[in-house]
C-alpha cells in the first residue's frame, strides 16, 4: 500500500511567518518518511469544509515548485486544478507527475510557444503538435526544446503577427498533461 500526504490547511502555529518553514518541514518529513506522494489544493481561498475563506492558502504550483526544490523522491501533485479549455473552465484531478528530479528534467525540456495570428486564420502546425486557443487570435503550443527550431521555421509568419517562446513551468506541465473532466 502507498500512502500520500495532503496538506489542505496553512494556518500553522506562529502565523504567516511560520507557513514557509512549516510547509518545508512537512514536505521534507513526507520525503524522508517514505510517503508516496505529497498533495496541495489548487484553490484561491480556503474551502468551507476546512475553515473560513480568509485562512492562508498557498498557490498550488508555487508550493509544489518549492517542495520540488527541497525533496528527492516523493511525487508531487495538485488535488484539483481549474483547467482553462477554449474559454470555459473544467475541473480535473491532476495525477502526480513524478519525483522532483524527474519533474525538473521534464520542465527543462519543455517550452511554451504563444502564437499570435488573425482570429479567423489559426496557425498551421506539424501533425504531432496541437494548439490550444487562449484568446481571439492567440494560441498556445507546448513543445520539446529540440522541436523549437524546426517548428518556428515551418510557421508561415506572413500570416502570423508574432510569437513568444518561453521556458515551461511546473504549472505548464500539469496543464499540458491534464485531461478534461468527463
Amino acid at each position: 500500500m502507498q500512502v500520500g500526504l495532503q496538506i489542505a490547511q496553512f494556518n500553522f502555529p506562529g502565523g504567516e511567518r511560520a507557513v514557509g518553514p512549516t510547509f518545508a518541514a512537512l514536505a521534507r518529513a513526507a520525503d524522508d518518511g517514505g510517503f508516496a506522494s505529497l498533495w496541495v489544493m489548487d484553490h484561491f481561498f480556503q474551502i468551507e469544509v476546512n475553515g473560513p475563506a480568509e485562512q492562508p492558502m498557498l498557490e498550488a504550483y508555487s508550493a509544489l515548485s518549492f517542495a520540488a526544490g527541497i525533496t528527492k523522491q516523493v511525487k508531487l501533485g495538485a488535488m484539483v486544478t481549474g483547467v482553462p479549455l477554449a474559454g470555459s473552465v473544467s475541473l480535473t484531478i491532476s495525477p502526480p507527475l513524478g519525483a522532483p528530479t524527474a519533474l525538473k528534467q521534464q520542465v527543462d525540456q519543455q517550452l511554451r510557444l504563444e502564437l499570435f495570428f488573425s482570429p479567423d486564420d489559426p496557425p498551421t502546425l506539424p501533425l504531432n503538435l496541437t494548439y490550444q486557443p487562449l484568446d481571439a487570435g492567440r494560441w498556445l503550443v507546448y513543445l520539446e526544446r529540440a522541436q523549437a527550431g524546426p517548428v518556428l521555421q515551418q510557421l508561415d509568419m506572413a500570416r502570423g503577427h508574432d510569437f513568444r517562446l518561453y521556458s515551461a513551468t511546473l504549472e505548464d506541465l500539469y496543464l499540458h498533461y491534464a485531461k478534461p473532466a468527463a
